[in-house]
């Protein structure tokens, strides 16, 4: 992986990060952490508030999106499993 310098702006500030991610899924991501920062600062939240909220809402989308994966992954298993039984079923016949 080539590890690149890249320039950010979020709430104003310029952030120079060194990643090997795609340069446009890390204007992406900085794009959405900008938007919640405006919108919680519009909400009268001081500009480190605004940092604190926004990180906030992002960390509660990780966990409920974190409880849904384990969900679905439970699913997956338990849908796999009798899948297996019928098909075993079947091959008895």
């Amino acid at each position: 992986m080539h590890v690149t310098t890249h320039q950010l702006s979020i709430a104003g500030q310029r952030l120079t990060i060194r990643s090997s991610a795609d340069p446009a899924h890390l204007e992406r991501l900085a794009a959405e952490v900008d938007r919640r920062v405006a919108r919680a600062g519009g909400q009268g939240a001081p500009p480190v508030g605004a940092a604190l909220l926004a990180a906030l809402g992002l960390a509660d989308e990780l966990e409920k999106a974190r409880g849904e994966l384990a969900r679905l992954r439970t699913d997956v298993v338990r849908r796999a499993d009798e899948i297996l039984v019928t098909l075993s079923d079947a091959g008895r016949r």
